[in-house]
């Protein structure tokens, strides 16, 4: 997937649009483990190791993607789904459409996020999603300030730590993918 001059425009002035900044008081570091996408190989390989380590994760979810395969990968279904959630770990939005902020409208974009909510309630009711992933990390200011009154976490895909303070509208990540783990020592980290 490639981006515009206008997209790369619109993802980057997002960047200096502060929303949900404050001060982080952590008593000791902390680490966040998201899977974005949900492949069904996340789960069947995953769960064991989380669970040696006593680990919850967070699985940011898109309604589309149940049962289907993409980037040649078998993605989540309902029995997994469900599983997940009695597990432990949390549920988030992905959209129900894993639409790129930057290449749809405002609105296209905030009604695939209903339409997942949907999904949740027909399929996990009575669970509260409260964080969300930009598909693609990508986002324009006015989904972030839109986001910013749904969920109480948003995370993008920008690279970096969040210490002293963190900016919930776009929280920081360390992307492990299969394409960056060059970056990483992983043996010695």
């Amino acid at each position: 997937m490639s981006l515009s001059i206008v997209d790369k425009l619109k993802r980057r002035s997002a960047s200096f649009i502060r929303v949900g900044q404050s001060p982080l008081s952590l008593e000791k570091p902390c680490l966040s483990l998201t899977i974005d996408d949900f492949p069904q190989n996340a789960w069947d390989n995953g769960r064991s190791i989380l669970g040696d380590f006593g680990t919850k994760a967070t699985f940011y979810v898109s309604g589309g993607f149940c049962n289907q395969v993409r980037l040649g990968l078998q993605q989540y279904n309902l029995k997994t789904l469900g599983e997940v959630h009695q597990a432990g770990h949390e549920i988030g939005c992905h959209t129900f459409d894993h639409y790129n902020a930057c290449q749809v409208p405002l609105r296209r974009f905030l009604s695939s996020i209903e339409r997942n909510a949907e999904f949740f309630k027909r399929h996990l009711p009575g669970v509260e999603i409260g964080s969300f992933a930009y598909p693609y990390g990508d986002m324009t200011a006015l989904t972030k300030i839109a986001l910013a009154k749904r969920f109480s976490s948003c995370r993008g895909a920008m690279h970096g730590i969040n210490s002293n303070t963190a900016q919930a509208g776009n929280l920081l990540c360390v992307c492990l993918q299969l394409n960056d783990m060059w970056r990483y020592d992983l043996e010695t980290t």
